[in-house]
């Protein structure tokens, strides 16, 4: 079924200006000079320890660049990078009520898409503009796209899709497809909680190594470079009535009366057969080991990686 969603837990910062590629190029873990029009990427900012702080999506969108990331993190994120300016030729602005994301899900979100905007773009991580619209092909089994435009555009392509027999999609749903895609988010909850290779960006690529440097940069490459990446990123299964919180604690029971830290759930969502599916940065040693894995204390739902 062919579906779309309204993000409303997904906000906008624009960065605007000749320097604004330049100004991101040293806060973030992605490499921005690969961001074209065609092309968009996941990045991250993080603390001087390596930590993230805020993860996002970028992409081009009227001659600037465009950061999709959870509204609950934006105030933050926009005092933090308007902190740094100083004399870069960059403006640092919230979408606010002029911008917003949506997305499509289904197997005729790609046709739809191609009539109604113009564009469709074919490969993971390709972008497209298409007049008010920028098109991000999402990562995933299920075809997906992230679109950026003025609320009123957003409506009016929707309205259109509903007459062609799209349904509305829930939250919950579309964080179950960003869980099948092995995509990770940074909550309120977990701020600061991750190193960048716990959460699997290099593979995601939102994480280079080829790049300059960054705050946090020395303590990324020095844990990549000496191989102590000791928690990973993990699909998982639990038999639980409801999805846990973002930064929900894991624990590891290898043997009566033996619990250890088994990690922390990234993001969780109910799935149609009544399970929980979940992303968690599962302790490496724990994953092999083979100790059996709960959420909450020793009486919580067992989860089973994927």
């Amino acid at each position: 079924m062919d579906r779309w969603f309204d993000l409303p837990r997904c906000g906008a910062i624009v960065l605007a200006g000749p320097d604004a590629a330049k100004f991101l190029q040293g806060l973030s873990t992605c490499d921005v000079r690969l961001v074209t029009p065609s092309r968009s990427t996941l990045g991250a900012l993080c603390q001087v320890n390596g930590r993230v702080s805020v993860l996002f999506r970028v992409a081009e969108h009227g001659g600037a660049l465009a950061l999709r990331l959870p509204a609950a993190l934006v105030p933050a994120t926009l005092e933090r990078l308007r902190r740094v300016v100083f004399r870069a030729k960059v403006k640092v602005l919230e979408g606010g009520a002029e911008l917003a994301w949506a997305g499509l899900a289904g197997p005729g979100a790609a046709d739809a898409l191609a009539r109604h905007a113009g564009a469709a773009p074919p490969a993971t991580d390709e972008a497209a503009a298409a007049g008010p619209f920028t098109i991000v092909r999402a990562p995933g089994e299920v075809p997906r796209f992230e679109l950026l435009a003025a609320p009123a555009e957003l409506l009016r392509l929707r309205d259109a899709l509903f007459a062609e027999g799209f349904v509305r999609g829930d939250d919950p749903l579309w964080t179950l497809l960003e869980i099948r895609a092995g995509l990770p988010e940074v909550e309120p909850e977990t701020v600061d909680a991750f190193l960048p290779q716990n959460l699997d960006l290099e593979r995601l690529s939102g994480l280079s190594f080829a790049k300059g440097c960054y705050p946090g940069q020395e303590v990324v490459a020095r844990t990549q470079h000496l191989g102590e990446i000791k928690r990973r990123l993990c699909r998982a299964r639990a038999a639980a009535s409801e999805a846990p919180a973002p930064g929900t604690a894991l624990r590891a029971l290898a043997a009566v009366g033996s619990e250890r830290d088994g990690g922390k759930v990234v993001r969780a969502a109910l799935a149609p057969d009544g399970t929980v599916e979940l992303l968690a940065v599962i302790p490496v040693a724990e994953l092999a080991s083979g100790a059996r894995l709960v959420l909450g204390d020793a009486k919580g739902p067992e989860i089973n990686p994927a």
